[in-house]
Formats: structure tokens, C-alpha cells, sequence
């Protein structure tokens, strides 16, 4: 009788302890159920946050190309300027009357 007894008491331990193990996971997916919304809500907040940068990034850099662009044919055109004017290299000291 008291085997039995002893038996029963550990199954019983073990169902208590089979409870306690599902109510506390039973608390941690209610927790975290709650969460879920918040942080769906921050990922939408970075997502829109990131294609923001990517656009910002997009036109800083066509602007920098733009200036860029530029600033080379402005550097060509002087550089074609200066083909143009030929120094002259003769110089007369006494002018011709």
C-alpha cells in the first residue's frame, strides 16, 4: 500500500511539475504575443526609415555626379582655352616705325 502510495505521489509530482512547465510557457507566449504588434509596428518604422535613406542616398548621389560632371568640363573648357592662346615667345623691343 505504501508503494502504491509512494507511486502515486510521484506521478503526481511529475503532473505538477508538467503544469508548472506549461503554465510558465503558457506566461512567455502571452508576453510575447503582446509584443508581437510593437515590434511589427518599429520593423514597418526601419523599413520606411531605410527606403527613405536609400532615396536620400540616390539623389545626393546624382546631385555629386551632376557636380562632379561639372567641374570636369569647366577644367576641360579652361584646358581648351589655354590650347587657343599661344604665348608669344618673340618679343620685339624696338617697335617698328
Amino acid at each position: 500500500m505504501r508503494r502504491q502510495q509512494s507511486e502515486e505521489d510521484a506521478l503526481l509530482l511529475a503532473q505538477k511539475q508538467k503544469i508548472s512547465f506549461l503554465e510558465n510557457n503558457l506566461d512567455e507566449l502571452t508576453k510575447t504575443n503582446a509584443k508581437l504588434p510593437k515590434l511589427e509596428e518599429r520593423v514597418k518604422v526601419l523599413e520606411m526609415a531605410l527606403k527613405e535613406a536609400k532615396e536620400d542616398a540616390m539623389r545626393d548621389r546624382k546631385i555629386n555626379q551632376y557636380m562632379v560632371d561639372r567641374i570636369k568640363e569647366e577644367v576641360q573648357q579652361k584646358h581648351l582655352e589655354r590650347r587657343k592662346v599661344v604665348p608669344c615667345s618673340f618679343t620685339t623691343t624696338n617697335p617698328i616705325s
